[in-house]
């Protein structure tokens, strides 16, 4: 496989002058990360220190994909081509990965692969102009043998190539779609969709799913909607959905995501944890948040020096984690690649730096990572593992862009 932009001067050098920022903490009284910047090296941040590591995640009966089951965190990407396509008229048999992809990912250790897919397409809208009758028989339906098809069958390629898929139902607390424009009749949590609803499609997933081992874990929502979704009524519908998951008998891991627009779960559940079995917190539960120190439709990605508000995110994210005795994911994490910055090796080379800073914090708390993404259907700049020109069908990965160098030199431990 071949690597854009790849690097000479060496990861080494970066993590030593890490390990010097750690050492000096030890000689500084309390500060704000900020203050403890360097300006003239700005792309430098300390990874926090702690008096106690931060707990693994909680050990789960059943079926925990073996390989995973004595790893501290767990490593991996977002294959998202599912999604890219989505909504065109092609058939959906055409809308995945071929095996040659996942095949290429996993000997460059990618261990999971959070795969997304929307609820429209288990749940298809059956009419083209759709009633709100239309819309609710919809979401009390069975799931659509077709489209599941499709994601079983990008499920078993993911383990063929010996890696473990999380299954992201890549909706935000809304029904048809996820990212994107929403179509006139999406209804959201509590605006149209009941929790017998949410409890109805993770019910039927779960049931299809639970006696797989090799699965890593569900993503029950991806970035709710705040401007539509409220946080009371998001965690009342996250409740729900694992309660269906669990009352399956199913034991695998569920991921539970902070909202969009404001991430924070340390501002929006200053409480902690908020899941619960049998009356009483369920510390099985892994809570994830997504970092982007760029917006995604930026179209100017020089790198601008250090983003603080990116790295203390994460810091205050795997304090709270602690806090609340949780082990946490990132689901989503992306910068810049080299084969957008072209000649601008100074970008490539701050933007990296950031992410093995990202990437050294999210070792200390022991959070697993999901780097967003990998697709050969498109090669937008945040995709790390991408084909030789963007196609469809997908025609596979080939390309392990500037990314991949920080992204690999943290694997599963």
């Amino acid at each position: 496989m071949a690597r854009t932009h790849e690097r000479t001067e060496g990861r080494a050098g970066v993590r030593a002058l890490v390990l010097v920022v750690i050492a000096s903490i030890a000689c500084i009284s309390v500060l704000g990360v900020a203050e403890l910047l360097n300006p003239p090296r700005s792309h430098l941040m300390p990874v926090p220190s702690s008096s106690s590591p931060p707990p693994t995640a909680t050990p789960l009966p059943g079926p925990v994909p073996a390989a995973l089951a004595g790893t501290r965190y767990e490593r991996g990407v977002n294959v998202y081509t599912l999604e890219f396509n989505r909504g065109r008229s092609a058939p959906m048999t055409q809308w995945g990965e071929p095996q040659s992809s996942y095949d290429l990912l996993a000997q460059h250790g990618i261990r999971i692969v959070r795969l997304a897919f929307s609820w429209g397409m288990i749940q298809p809208v059956r009419s083209a102009n759709p009633t709100p009758a239309d819309v609710q028989a919809s979401l009390d339906a069975p799931l659509d043998g077709p489209g599941m098809a499709v994601v079983t069958d990008e499920v078993h390629k993911i383990e063929q190539a010996g890696m473990y898929p999380i299954l992201d139902l890549h909706n935000g607390c809304g029904y048809p779609n996820g990212p994107g424009q929403p179509p006139a009749y999406e209804v959201y949590c509590g605006k149209g969709i009941s929790t017998v609803q949410v409890q109805h499609v993770w019910g039927l997933l779960s049931e299809a799913f639970k006696h797989d081992p090799k699965i890593a874990g569900y993503d029950i929502f991806n970035e709710p909607e705040t401007t539509e979704v409220s946080f009371a009524t998001y965690r009342s519908y996250t409740q729900a959905a694992v309660t269906a998951i669990r009352r399956t008998g199913d034991r695998h891991r569920i991921w539970v995501e902070s909202m969009l627009r404001n991430f924070s779960l340390a501002q929006n559940a200053p409480k902690g944890p908020w899941i619960r079995s049998k009356g009483v917190i369920d510390r099985s539960i892994v809570y994830s948040q997504h970092f982007y120190p760029l917006g995604a439709n930026s179209t100017d990605l020089h790198y601008p020096g250090v983003n603080t508000t990116f790295l203390e995110g994460l810091t205050a994210f795997g304090d709270w984690c602690k806090r609340g005795h949780v082990h946490c994911s990132v689901g989503e994490v992306g910068w810049p690649s080299g084969s957008r910055l072209g000649t601008d090796t100074a970008s490539v080379t701050g933007w990296n730096d950031l992410g093995e800073m990202f990437y050294e914090i999210a070792d200390r708390y022991r959070m697993d990572v999901t780097y967003f993404a990998a697709s050969s259907e498109t090669s937008g700049f945040l995709i790390a593992y991408h084909g030789d020109a963007d196609a469809f069908p997908a025609p596979g990965i080939t390309v392990a862009d500037t990314q991949t160098n920080v992204i690999e030199a943290h694997p599963t431990h």
